[in-house]
């Protein structure tokens, strides 16, 4: 019996800066310095314009200052107008610098507990041998922001920018998370060759494994801040040994099938699109409509509460949302960067079959073969996105003819919005398109995966058995073939009426197989009167590949999007010294 006791902690501090501006031009934008309206953002004309006449594309210099932190000051120019209809406004320029502001952050610390024994026993004299354990995983966890706070006496000051680990005070064991139990199982039968001998020098043996893992996850949420439960997993796996010739050939079959739940799974980008473009940037853009159209602020105010109708009561919190100021001054609030640990899950089954082979011609040469074939299934993916999409469809789909940021100036209701680019439009996009994607693929074996996979592996020791005699004694020479099936790397698309799209499955876009050969040579021997023994290797990793760029990504008609660089060829010398 074997037993364990482990403690781990870590603390965790992170949290992002920006740059705000100040000054009067800052000020008279906002007088929030955590508004979106104060980040510095740089636009540069970098030459003469080409549309409608023959002037060629030549790029100049840029000359402006360049933007630094610190209490130098810069020129700023900025665009004023009163909130009318009829003043056409002007640009002015004045002083303004740059200041760092905490962008939001958090400090966490993570503490796990786990005890474990393993139990391994023999049976029928030694012809069953089985292996039973036990684990518990305890898992204790707390957070605190590490981010923006406001000085309700003075809202540009950016109070405390960065953080240390000094400045917080965290419990040793930090209040209980989650907690869990597992069981693990596993058998071996040997042959028993005392009550019936194979001949030739055969054995057989069978094996069964049954084992859990959970991974206790401290801190994990979904957008609404609303705890996910840790990852967890089991496989079973079944199969035989053969060995033959007195082993010098062996086989080894082995089937397997492993199912996880609550894995982490957050489709880039749609996962922060759906969040933080088609919600809260919504929001920030319409509610700052007041600044070019005053007219048409309690229409974009009603929209705002249409956008967050669906959504919990203390969602805007959450984000910090708001928009601070007043007309034609209004500015979208310092949104949080997103909930520290946000994300969501998916679940996964992985079926596949493993075989080796091992062979030994003679005493010193040996060689290995391995093949095996995998597929993995993606089941029950995005369950908070699935929720979320469901949830705002309807409100969107009311949304869909607004302007997707603001309306034309001096808009009026019943005018035209030809040639506005509409919420609608950048929803089939962005939205609408890719979670038409992932919902398609799901429950299918994943074409992402190489299915097969088989590698050769032999190496051969001079001097043992007369091949060459002793004028080679110390020598060795090997090498490897590797090969990958083909991967795919998308599907053929059509797009339907309504904007989502249909990818054929069963026909997907593939990478090649790849084949990488390595070698090495090796030499060995004792030195200083036999006290020491050297051995010097030598290694070439992908003597043998394909030197052209490898795709990744693909087209909807095929082409390739993105491809990487191959593996390089490598050589490594290494001298060993034992003794």
């Amino acid at each position: 019996m074997t037993g364990l006791y482990e403690e781990n902690a870590a603390e965790f501090l992170g949290y992002q800066v920006k740059l705000a501006t100040d000054g009067a031009a800052a000020r008279d934008i906002s007088q929030d310095i955590n508004a979106f309206g104060r980040r510095p953002i740089v636009v540069a004309y970098m030459g003469p314009s080409i549309i409608g006449n023959t002037n060629p594309l030549q790029l100049e210099a840029i000359r402006i200052p360049q933007l630094a932190a610190g209490p130098l000051p810069v020129s700023a120019s900025y665009f004023v107008r009163a909130a009318n209809a009829t003043d056409p406004g002007a640009f002015v320029s004045a002083p303004a610098s740059l200041v760092e502001v905490n962008n939001g952050g958090s400090i966490q610390r993570d503490v796990i507990k786990s005890q474990a024994f393993l139990l391994q026993s023999y049976w029928l004299q030694d012809h069953l041998i089985t292996l039973v354990g036990w684990r518990r995983d305890e898992d204790f966890f707390v957070r605190q922001d590490a981010g923006f706070v406001s000085n309700p006496a003075d809202r540009n000051d950016p109070g405390k920018v960065h953080y240390s680990f000094d400045d917080f005070s965290l419990a040793r064991t930090p209040p209980p998370n989650v907690a869990s139990e597992i069981m693990s199982y596993s058998a071996v039968l040997r042959w028993p060759q005392k009550l019936l001998k194979l001949p030739a020098g055969t054995d057989l043996s069978v094996f069964y494994n049954q084992s859990a893992n959970f991974t206790p996850s401290g801190g994990r949420v979904n957008p609404f801040n609303e705890a996910l439960a840790s990852p967890q997993g089991d496989t079973k796996e079944y199969g035989f040994n053969l060995s033959l010739l007195k082993d010098k050939l062996s086989l080894r079959v082995n089937w397997f099938e492993t199912r996880v739940t609550g894995q982490s799974f957050s489709p880039a980008p749609l996962f922060n699109t759906a969040i933080n473009n088609a919600i809260l940037q919504r929001a920030d853009a319409w509610g700052v409509e007041a600044n070019i159209n005053p007219h048409l602020a309690a229409q974009r105010n009603a929209d705002i509460e249409l956008l967050f109708s669906p959504l919990p009561d203390n969602f805007r919190q959450l984000y910090n949302w708001g928009i601070t100021g007043t007309a034609p001054s209004l500015s979208a609030a310092g949104r949080l960067v997103g909930l520290p640990g946000a994300g969501d899950t998916t679940d996964f089954v992985a079926k596949g079959t493993e075989i080796d082979i091992v062979y030994n011609p003679t005493r010193n040469w040996r060689i290995l073969a391995n093949v095996a074939k995998q597929e993995t299934v993606q089941t029950n993916s995005i369950p908070f996105l699935k929720d979320l999409i469901a949830r705002m469809t309807p409100v969107w789909n009311q949304l869909r003819d607004r302007p997707h940021t603001s309306y034309p100036l001096g808009w009026q209701p019943g005018d035209s919005l030809a040639g506005t680019f509409l919420f609608g439009e950048w929803l089939d996009a962005n939205v609408t398109v890719p979670y038409a994607t992932v919902l398609a693929t799901e429950g299918s074996a994943s074409a992402e995966q190489r299915k097969w996979r088989a590698n050769l592996i032999t190496n051969y020791t001079f001097g043992r058995d007369g091949f060459l005699g002793d004028r080679l004694k110390g020598w060795s020479i090997g090498g490897a073939v590797r090969w990958q099936d083909k991967l795919g790397i998308g599907y053929p698309t059509t797009r339907n009426p309504d904007g989502s799209v249909t990818l054929a499955l069963d026909n997907p876009f593939y990478a090649p197989a790849e084949t990488n050969v390595d070698a090495f040579v090796t030499y060995e021997r004792e030195i200083w009167n036999k006290r020491i023994k050297w051995k010097v290797q030598l290694n070439a990793r992908n003597l043998i590949a394909d030197t052209s760029t490898i795709p990744i990504g693909v087209q909807p008609d095929g082409s390739f999007s993105t491809v990487r660089l191959p593996p390089e060829k490598r050589w490594y010398l290494t001298n060993t010294f034992t003794f």
